[in-house]
């Protein structure tokens, strides 16, 4: 059994036109184009109007000032309750000098980066803390229902076609079904996960998922689970389990015949979601 974690990337970039000594006093920046009026946009190549590009998140802002007052970026961020995907941040000194700020080539890459689609900013004198961030967002409100019917449909999509997992190329197999005390152990799973704030196949019981589903009462020959953190949607978990060796060979081992999965949202700064999938061959 494979385990194939999604977490979130943090990354602070910092821009070369260093100018130290400069104080002020601090004002948060409110709205997209007062976050980005000093910016100059142009020299990454970018036309479009800010708030086209971004929408501006008064939690942002928030996180920038605790930024610029010492915090870690992603600590910064997180102590405010935003729950981030993805996260970058841009330093900015001198706006009041008379040499205009330029961009480098790594603030480029965050401003073109267009997953990141919230902004907030805080200033104090000439320097700017920029944060830019997407946020997490759970599987489009589905139900737990539907959450698995979407999940049967594309694996048994993907085992109709076939697949390459890693090397080794897997005919098409017979589609799995449904089965709802697979979905129930795995519900379980991913919400004792999601509470205890840990990412293992191996439960705080020492039980394994065949231990899981054998004290559910299910009978099975064979049992595999695949797992995942962080993922947004159900299309997201399932593509990347197929592109996992060990988890896509269990999506499409033909001796399974059932499946279950569920997801569950973690708290505190760990709020992005536990998946849990259970693929079975019933007695």
């Amino acid at each position: 059994m494979c385990v194939d974690a999604h977490r979130v990337l943090l990354l602070a970039v910092v821009f070369a036109f260093l100018v130290p000594g400069l104080e002020g006093a601090g004002a948060s920046a409110a709205g997209v184009a007062p976050v980005l009026a000093d910016l100059p946009l142009a020299d990454c190549g970018i036309a479009e109007k800010a708030s086209a590009l971004w929408h501006a998140s008064s939690e942002l802002d928030a996180g920038a000032e605790r930024w610029a007052s010492g915090s870690a970026l992603g600590d910064a961020v997180a102590r405010g309750g935003y729950t981030a995907t993805a996260l970058s941040g841009l330093r900015v000194y001198g706006l009041d000098s008379a040499d205009r700020p330029r961009l480098n080539a790594s603030s480029c890459r965050i401003l073109r980066d267009r997953s990141l689609n919230e902004v907030g900013a805080f200033r104090r004198g000439d320097q700017l803390w920029v944060v830019f961030a997407a946020r997490v967002r759970l599987p489009n409100a589905e139900s737990g229902e539907q959450t698995a019917r979407r999940a049967l449909i594309l694996v048994n999509a993907a085992r109709e076609q076939g697949h390459l997992c890693g090397d080794r190329s897997w005919a098409r197999a017979n589609a799995v079904q449904l089965s709802a005390i697979l979905t129930a152990v795995a519900r379980a799973h991913a919400l004792d996960m999601a509470r205890n704030h840990y990412f293992d196949h191996v439960d705080q019981s020492g039980r394994s998922p065949a231990d899981r589903v054998k004290a559910a009462g299910y009978r099975e020959q064979r049992v595999a689970e695949n797992i995942a953190y962080g993922t947004l949607s159900t299309e997201e978990v399932i593509a990347g389990w197929l592109k996992s060796p060990g988890h896509c060979e269990n999506l499409m081992e033909p001796r399974f015949k059932e499946m279950g999965i569920a997801y569950a949202q973690g708290s505190g700064t760990h709020r992005e979601l536990y998946w849990v999938q259970l693929l079975a061959d019933p007695r």
